[in-house]
């Protein structure tokens, strides 16, 4: 399969998960109010999905909701997009994909298939993916989230319930933070001696209660 045609796979079926996924949400709810304003959609990684029902909610009813968007969003949308950014970045750098496969190859070989228990021992491939999410900032928006409280934040009042929506870019591309935050370069989650490490300014699904795990 051509990685053309790949992409229009991710896309297609991104598509028709989302049709299920507004389907499932009014299943999960029984309330249509919530889904009349979320399906204006946000945009994340290059496809538009309907905001979820408001974030600040603490009501029991509304955990198998939370936790089905956390599956989808956190789950799929961001795999297949960090994916597409790999896949296009293996592409223009040959010599950073002939690195990674040749460290898969040393741990892991050609008889089984990577697991989690590699992570650790895969140091450069563990960083490539991370620079893959930074670099190609796979969620510009990051998660929504919404304000329980009346809030003042530089003079500006933010009433309680705002969705709030945090722009990735300024913050993965700090010159302060990163080494020359415009190439692709995986060194800047390794050290010196070329152990990985997560710097602090890598926050590339948001911050806060609703941050989306990330198991490496």
């Amino acid at each position: 399969m051509s990685s053309e045609s790949s992409f229009s796979l991710v896309r297609l079926v991104t598509s028709v998960h989302r049709k299920e996924w507004l389907l499932t949400l009014r299943k999960l709810y029984g309330r249509e109010r919530h889904l009349e304003n979320e399906e204006l959609g946000i945009v994340a990684g290059g496809a538009t999905f309907p905001v979820a029902p408001p974030f600040h909610r603490t009501d029991p009813a509304d955990l198998p909701g939370r936790v089905f968007n956390d599956l989808f969003i956190a789950g799929t949308e961001t795999t297949a997009t960090t994916l597409r950014w790999a896949i296009l970045y293996m592409m223009v750098y040959p010599e950073i994909q002939e690195r990674c496969q040749k460290e898969i190859d040393e741990l892991v070989g050609r008889s089984r298939t990577p697991s989690m228990e590699d992570v650790p021992n895969m140091p450069y491939v563990n960083a490539v993916i991370h620079e893959v999410q930074r670099s190609g900032n796979i969620v510009p928006l990051a998660v929504g989230h919404a304000t329980t409280q009346d809030t003042i934040l530089r003079g500006y009042t933010i009433k309680k319930g705002t969705h709030i929506l945090i722009n990735m870019l300024p913050v993965l591309s700090d010159e302060t933070q990163w080494k020359d935050p415009k190439q692709f370069n995986p060194e800047n989650f390794l050290n010196e001696n070329g152990v990985f490490f997560k710097p602090d300014a890598f926050i590339a699904f948001s911050v806060g209660a609703e941050i989306v795990p990330d198991p490496c």
